[in-house]
């Protein structure tokens, strides 16, 4: 059975940066590998809705409830083609860049949803990964206020915000990534195993942790 790895960390970590900066089609390509993203899909037969739905949910305001259900939604779609590969290819390794765990820190925590909503409206996927065996690995950028907001300030002067980014909760998404309590009491019910990276570190050196971890996820070292 191969891996489903998801990359979790708050906007503006260097998570996206850092999967942009490896050639998994030539780095990887004596295995079976997929990438892809939420909100979205990149998988073949659930792009075109979980696409859709991401543009609603980046391009309008919602309430926090509206917000978490257009994801979970979403996500069921993307959870049924992640199963599909996962029985259809022998070994297959599929990267997702946010998975359930964005949705409990978005608008369980730092919306104040809780995190009973977040699991209920999700009950549906989490319950087709565990009857299809499927864990999740979870590798979590993890860094500083001070770090995040120099960040944050380089990407202010090039580019708009889309409509989560907008929201004035960036205090309590480090909160969650950052304090292993909160992370901890709001992840435990989920088949998860989680792999640190220092995302404090300059862009080469995170690449070097994060290669290394992923390397060891994808050829099975772990």
């Amino acid at each position: 059975m191969g891996k489903f790895i998801i990359v979790e960390g708050p906007d503006f970590c260097g998570k996206s940066t850092q999967i942009d900066m490896i050639d998994y089609n030539g780095y990887y390509k004596d295995n079976n590998l997929f990438f892809t993203r939420e909100p979205g899909s990149f998988l073949p037969k659930s792009v075109e809705q979980c696409e859709e739905i991401r543009n609603k949910i980046l391009l309008e305001e919602h309430t926090p409830l509206e917000e978490a259900l257009l994801f979970a939604e979403s996500r069921f779609f993307h959870t049924e083609d992640i199963v599909r590969l996962m029985n259809k290819y022998k070994d297959v390794s599929i990267i997702s860049d946010r998975y359930i765990v964005s949705s409990l820190a978005y608008q369980g925590y730092a919306q104040e949803l809780g995190k009973d909503i977040i699991y209920l409206i999700n009950k549906i996927s989490l319950e087709l990964l565990k009857k299809n065996n499927i864990q999740i690995h979870c590798v979590k950028f993890n860094i500083s206020e001070e770090e995040w907001l120099k960040r944050r300030a380089k990407r202010e002067n090039v580019e708009s915000f889309d409509s989560i980014e907008r929201k004035d909760i960036h205090g309590k998404v480090l909160d969650f990534y950052m304090n292993n309590e909160i992370f901890e009491e709001y992840t435990k019910d989920l088949d998860m195993i989680v792999y640190p990276i220092n995302a404090n570190a300059s862009a080469e050196e995170v690449q070097k942790e994060f290669k290394i971890t992923m390397d060891n996820l994808i050829y099975g070292l772990n």
